[in-house]
């Protein structure tokens, strides 16, 4: 699919126990290889950043400061598509939804941007990480016409 799905978050949001991180040593010295990466089931996201025509079409009242960026993995999308546009098993489903909201309620902030073409960021849209969740399956399903979106949400 050309697209791609960020996550951004506070730094905490994402377990530890559902991330992981390799690594090498030399010379003694035990350093990161690549960023960390948050798993859940057949679903992981890279820790990654945002370019800055992105970050501009955030909300003004969404705080970037102190937030964490994930990219999902190509693999990860590809599976949400898959199962917007097939008969998924209803756990599958779960699981999927289980992932997005473990990762975006634990935030006060957050925000799923997803581009489409890699370029296209689209209408801004606000909701709970429900909401966002099954925003994002309907709009991978293939009869519809795909655009880029922002699905934030702020708590007090």
């Amino acid at each position: 699919m050309d697209a791609a799905l960020f996550i951004i978050v506070e730094p905490d949001s994402a377990p530890a126990d559902r991330l992981t991180q390799a690594k090498f040593t030399w010379a003694g010295v035990t350093e990161p290889q690549e960023p960390p990466v948050f798993h859940w089931g057949p679903y992981s996201a890279r820790r990654d950043s945002l370019a800055d025509w992105v970050t501009k079409k955030l909300p003004s009242d969404f705080r970037l400061a102190h937030k964490v960026t994930y990219r999902v993995e190509d693999v990860t999308l590809d599976l949400i598509e898959r199962d917007a546009n097939e008969t998924a098993p209803i756990e599958e489903t779960a699981e999927f939804q289980k992932w997005l909201t473990l990762m975006l309620s634990s935030s006060r902030q957050w925000a799923l941007v997803f581009l489409w073409h890699w370029d296209e960021a689209g209408a801004t849209r606000r909701g709970t990480p429900t909401e966002a969740a099954q925003f994002l399956r309907d709009h991978l399903q293939r009869d519809k016409h795909r655009t880029g979106f922002i699905y934030v949400h702020a708590r007090e």
